[in-house]
């Protein structure tokens, strides 16, 4: 509510007054007939928490059976980040195999027709 100096009156629980409250909206309080700045500033107080705005995950799987894990971090995690309005949730599965003899051409063949056959878009081979 506004007071007689066109002023709100403050009256938020958890927050600091600084001076002057902010003026009500449409309400001249520069006495000039303009609309001039005030001296009015909200502080939260020192123990407000930002909400955080990011969370990330990293998880090795078991690569013989990936499927009950990814399951369970689908229900218990993303199933709760996605009740957020508005959430962008991105899942990336990394996938990395080494072998000291080097992987046989009809391995590498098979995998090469199945990571396209899947549409996976970076793969490969490497020599090192």
């Amino acid at each position: 509510m506004a007071s007689r100096s066109g002023f709100l009156r403050c009256s938020m629980r958890g927050m600091r007054r600084v001076r002057r409250c902010a003026p009500a909206f449409g309400l001249d309080t520069s006495g000039d007939g303009g609309d001039g700045p005030t001296d009015t500033v909200i502080v939260p107080p020192p123990d407000a928490r930002r909400q955080p705005r990011r969370f990330y995950a990293k998880v090795a799987l078991d690569p013989n059976r990936p499927t009950p894990q990814v399951s369970n971090i689908a229900q218990s995690i993303l199933s709760e980040l996605d009740r957020v309005r508005g959430t962008k949730v991105t899942l990336t599965l990394d996938i990395d195999a080494e072998t000291a003899e080097g992987f046989p051409e009809d391995v590498e063949s098979v995998v090469r027709d199945n990571a396209a056959s899947l549409r996976i878009k970076d793969f490969g081979f490497e020599e090192e």
